[in-house]
């Protein structure tokens, strides 16, 4: 059963990013590990396709209101030398949304609906058995927030039989976005009518468990990001029984 990732706003794009990453490291290191080829297959299938030069590419939609984070990923996909990026699927634009949530759905979501749909489309082509939608945002800028929801709505009108499950990156407590908990508020309003299912992360909780986990007291935005990809494929790769391992 194929899923299709919708990277949406910078932070959507960068965690989206590190859980392929992951996911391919570790299904990597499972083969090292001699798990089951059958296993491995199906893990692979759920998130990527293999493409004409039968490299892993994975099934996703990368969607920013700045074209630098979209440039950025798909750059940090090809190093990795394991998987990329479909080169047609993705969307940004020249102007951010500035942390307003309002820009972010009137605006900025309604010039590209149509369009995150369209790519929608091709990627459904090229899946055997669809089984639907994983939208990686946060909820605290402007364009995950604003875009995210309108996207989010749009989709669950369009695909009403599929399930649609949003990612969501909760603002830190004491945020610097002034109108964070504005974004938050107006987003869970629309998401919680349009979403089948809701994981929060809290950014204050992912920030205590990088700064345990990790050799640094210095904790990133990559840090906690890699915290967050890291229990996403905990938790959305397929299960290995004990017979096929």
């Amino acid at each position: 059963m194929s899923v299709i990732s919708l990277q949406l706003g910078q932070c959507g794009n960068q965690i989206g990013q590190l859980f392929f990453d992951t996911l391919t490291s570790d299904l990597q290191q499972r083969e090292k590990e001699g798990n089951s080829k059958a296993y491995q297959s199906h893990c692979l299938d759920r998130f990527f396709v293999s493409g004409d030069d039968h490299k892993l590419e994975a099934r996703a939609i990368s969607v920013d209101t700045e074209g630098k984070v979209v440039s950025n990923v798909f750059d940090q996909a090809k190093k990795t030398g394991r998987w990329c990026y479909p080169s047609d699927q993705q969307l940004s634009g020249r102007r951010g949304a500035g942390n307003n949530w309002a820009d972010g759905f009137y605006n900025h979501g309604v010039k590209c609906e149509q369009e995150v749909l369209d790519m929608v489309q091709r990627e459904l082509e090229k899946c055997d058995h669809f089984g639907g939608f994983c939208s990686l945002m946060s909820i605290g800028g402007g364009t995950g927030s604003g875009l995210g929801t309108r996207v989010t709505r749009a989709l669950k009108e369009a695909y009403s039989k599929s399930f649609l499950i949003n990612v969501l990156v909760w603002p830190h407590s004491a945020g610097e976005v002034i109108v964070q908990n504005y974004n938050a508020v107006l987003s869970m309003a629309h998401l919680s009518e349009s979403s089948d299912a809701l994981l929060i992360f809290q950014n204050d909780d992912i920030r205590k468990i990088a700064q345990t986990s990790g050799s640094s007291s210095k904790v990133t935005f990559d840090d906690m990001n890699r915290v967050v990809s890291e229990q996403l494929v905990a938790s959305l790769q397929r299960q290995c029984p004990r017979w096929i391992r």
